[in-house]
C-alpha cells in the first residue's frame, strides 16, 4: 500500500526522497533503511497549514514493542536491499563465495560479528575499512557498506571493468559505484582508469571544437 507522508520540515524532502543512503549520517541512514519497506511519498506543507503534524507523537502507544517485530522489521529491510541490487541471484552467488575465500572479507565479518578492536589493534588489511566500521555489516550472508556490497580483491578488476563499460566520465562512474559496490580508493582507482584509458582520451579530445579564426570586416 502506497502512502503519503507530509511535513514541515523541508529538509526531509531529499533525505528520504533524492539523496542516496551514503550522503547521510549514520543516524539518517538506520531511519532510511528502516523506511525502505514502505512504499511512500514525501511532501512538503508549511506548518500553519499542518494542524495535526504532531498529534500521534502526543499521543504515543503505551504497548512495549516486542523482540519478534523488531527482528521481523530488520529481515524486511535486509530482504529488500539484497533484492533490490544491481546484480543477478547468481553473480550474488559468486560474491558471497569469494568473499568466504578472501582474507580482508574474512577478517571483516568477524569484526563485524564480534565487534570492532580499537585502532591500534585493527589488522593492517581491514584498516582501510576503519572509518567505515559502523556503515558495514553482514546481510544475508553478503558484507556490505550500507546498501553496497563490498567487492573482495579477486573481484576487483572484474567490477572496476563492469563500471567503465561504455566508456563513462568520471562523474558517471563514481555515480554507478555508489549505488552497487564498495572497495576503499575506488573512486581514485576509476579516475586513473579513465586517464589511462585510449578511448576515453579521444573521446574527450573530441569533445572539443577545433577554433576557427572569426574574419575581420571589410572597411566601409
Amino acid at each position: 500500500m502506497h502512502f503519503k507522508i507530509d511535513t514541515d520540515h523541508k529538509p526531509l524532502i531529499p533525505i528520504f526522497s533524492k539523496k542516496s543512503s551514503d550522503e547521510l549520517s549514520p543516524r539518517l541512514q538506520r531511519i532510511k533503511l528502516r523506511m525502505m519497506k514502505f512504499s511512500y511519498t514525501i511532501v512538503h506543507i508549511p506548518g500553519k497549514e499542518l494542524f495535526t503534524a504532531d498529534a500521534l507523537s502526543r499521543n504515543p502507544q503505551k504497548v512495549p514493542y516486542k523482540r519478534e517485530k523488531l527482528e521481523a522489521g530488520i529481515d524486511a529491510i535486509i530482504q529488500m536491499i539484497t533484492t533490490s541490487l544491481p546484480a543477478s541471484s547468481r553473480r550474488l552467488d559468486v560474491l558471497r563465495a569469494a568473499q568466504l575465500k578472501d582474507e580482508t572479507c574474512q577478517k571483516l565479518t568477524d569484526y563485524v560479528l564480534k565487534g570492532w578492536p580499537s585502532k591500534k589493534e585493527v589488522d593492517t588489511l581491514c584498516a582501510p575499512y576503519w572509518q567505515n566500521r559502523y556503515k558495514i555489516s553482514v546481510q544475508d550472508g553478503l558484507l556490505m557498506r550500507v546498501c553496497r556490497i563490498i567487492i573482495p580483491k579477486s573481484h576487483q578488476a572484474e567490477v572496476l571493468n563492469q563500471i567503465h563499460e561504455g566508456h563513462l566520465v568520471v562523474a558517471r562512474c563514481r555515480d554507478r559505484t555508489r549505488c552497487s559496490v564498495f572497495c576503499p580508493g575506488i573512486s581514485k582507482v576509476i579516475e586513473e582508469k579513465i586517464k589511462s584509458c585510449t578511448a576515453c582520451i579521444k573521446e574527450s579530445s573530441n569533445r572539443h571544437q577545433p577554433l576557427i579564426p572569426a574574419s575581420f570586416p571589410g572597411k566601409f
